[in-house]
C-alpha cells in the first residue's frame, strides 16, 4: 500500500511535534526538579545585589587614592615649548657697520621644570598612611556587607518559605471548612441543625477564603523582596527548597562576645578609624611647619634672522623654595583634627557597646525562639487532638457549631504559629552568628 505524499508529510510533522513536546516536558521537569536553595540564593545576591556591589567599589576607590597619595611624594615634571614667527624683522642700526636685531623673524623657547618636595612636615607621609588605612577599612566594610547581604538573603528566603507554608496551611484549613460545611448541610437536611448553623459555616468558609487571599499576597510580596536582594527581575519565579537545616548552637554567650570583640568588621573599622584620625592630627601638625621644595629649571632659547642667521642658548638653575604658613587656617585645621581624634575614640567605645548589646540581645532572642519552638510543636499537637475530639463530638451531637469553628481556628493558628516560630528560630540563629563575628556557611 502506497501512502500519499501529503499524508506522509502529515505523519512526519506529527512525529516531529511529538518529539518536540516530549523534550519540552522533559526539560520542564528537569528544570523543576532543581529548586532554588538558600546557598544558591546567597550566591546570586553576592554577585548581583546593587548595595553590596557599590560597597565593593569603595575598596577600588581607596586603592586609587593610595596611588594618588604616593604620587604626591614623587617629583613633578613640567615641560614647555614655544615657537613664534613674526611677519617682519625689526633691525636697529647702531652705526654704519653694526646693527642690532630687535625683533627676529623666528623665536623659540624650550623649558623643563622638575619640582621635588623635600620637606612637608610629614604631611605627605601621613596622607599616604591614611590612604593605606582606608584600604583596610574598605576591605572590612566589604566583609561586613558580605555577611549582612547573606543575612538579608536568608531572611527574605525563609520569609518566602514562611508565607508559602501559611498559604498551604490556609488551603488545608479551607478543605476542612468545606468538609465541615457539607456535614452541616447534611445535618440541617436531616433536621438536626438550625439554619443559623448553616450560615455560620458559610461565614467560616468566607473567612478562610480571605485568609488564603492574604497569604497569596504575602507570598507575592516575599518573592519580590527576595528578587530585589538577589538582583533578579521582580517578576522572576522559582521553586524553593523548603528544607530548614537543623540548628544547634555550640557557643556560650561569653565565647560569642569574645569572638565578636575580636572579629567584627565594624569594630575593627572603628579601631582603625582612630588610627586614621591620629594620622590626621600628625598631617595637620606638619602643615604648621614651613615646607621646602627643590626646583630644577632648564631653558633653551633660539632665534633666527635674515642678517644674523640662527643662534641659540641654554641655561640651567637649581632653586630651593620655602612656603611659610602665616595664616590661621592651618592652625584651625590642626585643632579640628585633634577634635576628630577625640571623637573617634568615643566612637570606638560606642561601637564596642553596640556590638556587646547586639550580641547579648540576639543571644536572648535565640534562646526565646528555641524554647518557643518546643512550645509551638506542643501547641499543634494539642490543637490537633482537640479538633479531632470536637469533630467527633459534633458528629455525635455533643459539640455545637461554635465549638467546631473555635477548634478549627485554634488548630489553624497553632499551625501558623509553628511555621512562624520555625522560621524565626532559624533566622535568630544566623543573626546571632553574624553579630558574633562568624561567617555564615551552608
Amino acid at each position: 500500500m502506497t501512502i500519499p505524499d501529503h499524508n506522509f508529510k502529515l505523519i512526519i510533522q506529527e512525529h516531529h511535534m511529538r518529539i518536540t513536546i516530549f523534550f519540552l516536558i522533559y526539560f520542564t521537569i528537569a528544570m523543576g526538579s532543581n529548586p532554588l536553595n538558600c546557598s544558591e540564593a546567597i550566591a546570586r545576591a553576592l554577585k548581583n545585589n546593587p548595595q553590596h556591589q557599590r560597597i565593593k567599589f569603595d575598596k577600588d576607590i581607596a586603592g586609587y587614592q593610595k596611588w594618588q597619595s604616593f604620587s604626591n611624594r614623587l617629583p613633578s615634571l613640567n615641560a614647555g615649548y614655544t615657537k613664534i614667527r613674526n611677519n617682519t624683522e625689526i633691525v636697529f642700526p647702531i652705526d654704519s657697520t653694526t646693527t642690532a636685531t630687535i625683533q627676529p623673524l623666528i623665536m623659540g623657547q624650550e623649558s623643563i621644570d622638575i619640582t621635588w618636595p623635600l620637606f612637608t612636615g610629614g604631611t605627605l607621609q601621613s596622607a599616604q598612611k591614611i590612604a593605606s588605612k582606608s584600604i583596610e577599612i574598605s576591605g572590612l566594610m566589604v566583609t561586613e556587607s558580605r555577611e549582612y547581604t547573606k543575612l538579608e538573603t536568608i531572611r527574605a528566603y525563609y520569609n518566602l518559605i514562611k508565607m508559602d507554608g501559611i498559604l498551604s496551611i490556609s488551603e488545608a484549613a479551607r478543605d476542612l471548612v468545606e468538609e465541615n460545611a457539607k456535614m452541616v448541610n447534611r445535618m440541617f437536611d436531616l433536621g438536626l441543625l438550625q439554619k443559623k448553623d448553616v450560615l455560620r459555616a458559610q461565614v467560616s468558609l468566607t473567612e478562610i477564603s480571605q485568609q488564603i487571599q492574604q497569604a497569596k499576597q504575602g507570598v507575592k510580596m516575599s518573592q519580590i523582596s527576595l528578587n530585589m536582594i538577589m538582583g533578579e527581575p521582580l517578576g522572576a519565579g522559582f521553586d524553593l527548597d523548603d528544607r530548614i537545616p537543623e540548628i544547634h548552637l555550640e557557643q556560650t554567650i561569653d565565647e560569642l562576645m569574645d569572638h565578636a570583640l575580636q572579629n567584627r568588621s565594624a569594630l575593627q573599622s572603628a579601631r582603625i578609624g582612630t588610627d586614621v584620625a591620629n594620622l590626621g592630627v600628625k598631617a595637620t601638625r606638619g602643615s604648621l611647619y614651613p615646607s621646602v621644595a627643590g626646583i630644577f629649571h632648564w631653558q633653551r632659547d633660539s632665534e633666527a634672522s635674515l642678517l644674523a642667521g640662527e643662534n641659540d642658548s641654554w641655561r640651567a638653575m637649581v632653586n630651593v623654595s620655602f612656603d611659610l604658613p602665616l595664616g590661621m587656617s592651618n592652625q584651625a585645621n590642626h585643632q579640628i583634627a585633634k577634635a576628630q581624634y577625640r571623637q573617634s575614640q568615643y566612637s570606638l567605645i560606642e561601637a564596642e557597646n553596640k556590638i556587646r548589646m547586639e550580641a547579648e540581645a540576639n543571644y536572648l532572642q535565640y534562646q526565646l525562639m528555641k524554647s518557643s519552638l518546643t512550645l509551638a510543636a506542643q501547641q499543634v499537637s494539642a490543637a490537633t487532638e482537640n479538633y479531632e475530639a470536637v469533630v467527633s463530638g459534633f458528629e455525635l451531637g455533643d459539640s455545637n457549631q461554635i465549638e467546631l469553628i473555635d477548634a478549627r481556628n485554634i488548630l489553624y493558628n497553632a499551625r501558623v504559629n509553628l511555621v512562624n516560630t520555625q522560621i524565626d528560630h532559624a533566622i535568630s540563629y544566623y543573626q546571632l552568628m553574624v553579630s558574633g563575628g562568624y561567617s555564615i556557611q551552608f
